[in-house]
């Protein structure tokens, strides 16, 4: 039957049948003395793919290597899942050997190197091959896509077929965007040339033409704050006027609400240190700016929600407010009646956050809690603690050159985008794929003579 045509792999499969894999034919089952061919349900034809490899995977998967297709993942019915070519980072599309090591990587012998394939990776990189352009800001899912914000522009993501993820550029804005957030079903996005809006995710509206770093609203108050290179800005949902305060910050970063009273705003900046907004009745808001002198070293300090309670992000560690009531509190039988009665004496200042019993030291900028396990990024360096085993890990994450990271967002699901100078990083937890490594030998020293090869 195939004596005319290619045979590219014979496997033994778990219902003791045995899959024949073919060039020109594709599929093939051999069971109980009789043959079938497996339907092809695939946009592009098995036949098509000039198959010449196959190697059963860990997971019971196939990965066949090809002439012009790359890598091709299909399941033993003949469905292919992924395919990783050269617009995955792989240098030729001509793969003449699949290799998979213990630590379930596949390494692919090309025309011209080798390419390794981080199978099973719980981590999927996004940069400039994938559609990524410049450096990210903000990450959003709205209306069952992701968004993300960069130095470049808007985002979405666009998947294909066989797994493939890419991004393409919205072209609503071509400078920096900033941030999100998501108001009675209509997405808002934060620009170097100001504000836009959209209810369905494909046309945008300019509701605002205030370059905007940071923007925050309050569902009670039914208004936005923003701040931005200008000042801070507080319109109705109608985004008309009604307060600002102009002067020249610093670059924002976040602004939070205050989780025990929606009348106080914070707002974080790289340089300018942190601002707190108080509603007054008369003055519209009054603003008191935290920095050096009160804890935030370097002027820098980002508000963030943790555990329902508001903390800061600084250059070195975590850090809790400590207000002027209980500074007067504290401070009453030490100072006179009338330096309690002096704001200079009892100013709130900051203190070390202490999280899960562990002081950080270091810029921390970045914390989410998920379900299982706590994300946080301290000195560049991502990790999670593991609500399990009571301990903080980091080792997913050795390796990851992406520059600095920006941002992290959290889905429902436990995915975590993490938005870099120099890219998008995506992690989904997995348990087939294990960081830790057993070393069976150490090797100090190699040496090439001329002429000499390692493969």
């Amino acid at each position: 039957m195939f004596e005319v045509y290619g045979v590219f792999g014979m496997h033994r499969l778990a219902d003791d049948s045995l899959l024949i894999i073919t060039q020109e034919l594709g599929f093939y089952k051999w069971y109980n003395d009789s043959i079938r061919k497996l339907p092809d349900f695939n946009s592009t034809p098995l036949s098509e793919l000039a198959i010449y490899g196959s190697l059963l995977l860990s997971d019971g998967d196939l990965a066949l290597n090809s002439f012009t297709n790359g890598l091709v993942i299909a399941d033993v019915d003949g469905n292919i899942k992924r395919k990783i070519d050269r617009s995955f980072g792989i240098r030729s599309n001509l793969v003449q050997y699949i290799y998979q090591d213990r630590d379930l990587n596949l390494w692919l012998a090309l025309e011209n190197g080798i390419s390794k394939v981080n199978y099973h990776s719980p981590l999927s990189y996004f940069n400039d091959k994938t559609g990524v352009e410049g450096n990210v800001q903000a990450i959003i899912r709205f209306k069952d896509n992701i968004y993300i914000g960069t130095s470049s522009g808007l985002f979405i993501k666009n998947d294909g077929l066989y797994g493939t993820r890419r991004f393409v550029n919205t072209d609503v804005v071509k400078d920096q965007i900033w941030d999100f957030e998501i108001v009675e079903n209509t997405l808002f996005v934060a620009t170097a040339n100001g504000i836009y809006k959209t209810n369905d995710g494909k046309n945008f509206i300019q509701v605002n033409r205030e370059q905007t770093n940071t923007i925050v609203y309050r569902e009670n108050r039914k208004d936005f704050i923003i701040g931005g290179p200008r000042g801070i800005f507080v319109y109705d949902n109608r985004f008309n006027d009604k307060w600002s305060y102009t002067y020249n910050f610093s670059t924002f970063f976040n602004g939070e609400i205050d989780p025990t009273n929606d009348s106080i705003i914070w707002l974080g900046t790289t340089k300018s240190g942190v601002l707190r907004l108080v509603e007054d009745p008369e003055e519209g808001f009054i603003i008191d700016m935290y920095g050096y002198i009160d804890g935030l070293l370097d002027d820098l300090g980002k508000p963030m929600i943790y555990n329902d309670s508001l903390i800061f992000g600084a250059k070195d560690g975590l850090f809790y407010f400590v207000n002027e009531d209980i500074m007067r509190e504290d401070l009453k039988d030490q100072l006179t009646a009338e330096e309690l009665a002096d704001p200079a004496f009892t100013k709130g200042i900051f203190e070390p956050y202490v999280l899960n019993d562990s002081l950080f030291k270091g810029q921390f900028l970045l914390l989410e809690k998920g379900e299982d396990r706590i994300w946080y990024c301290n000195e560049f360096k991502i990790g999670y603690y593991d609500h399990v085993t009571k301990e903080f890990k980091n080792r997913p994450f050795w390796g990851i050159d992406y520059g600095r990271i920006n941002k992290f967002y959290l889905e429902e699901d436990g995915v975590l985008w993490i938005g870099a100078a120099e890219g998008l990083i995506r992690y989904e937890k997995n348990n087939l794929k294990k960081s830790e490594s057993h070393f069976y030998s150490l090797i100090r020293r190699v040496e090439l003579t001329k002429g000499d090869t390692i493969v």
